[in-house]
């Protein structure tokens, strides 16, 4: 928990700093286009990687990770 609380507030200090520099050289459309871009490609590689876990309980999903079975 701590790890992800850290990796989300250093990911808005980037960006909070980064952000007037992009607006900057790329004006807002195409500063948020960026975001975009990079908003679909973490969408589509959560959705291709990560285990789809609804509807199962715990002690399956436990089952199957100690199988080595993450699907």
């Amino acid at each position: 928990m701590g790890v992800s609380v850290l990796l989300g507030w250093s990911t808005n200090a980037v960006i909070g700093q980064v952000f007037p520099t992009m607006v900057s050289y790329l004006h807002i459309t195409g500063t948020y286009a960026t975001f975009f871009v990079i908003n679909a490609v973490m969408s589509y590689l959560t959705w291709r990687f990560l285990p789809n876990t609804s509807g199962r309980s715990l002690e399956e999903l436990e089952e199957s990770f100690s199988r080595g079975d993450f699907r």
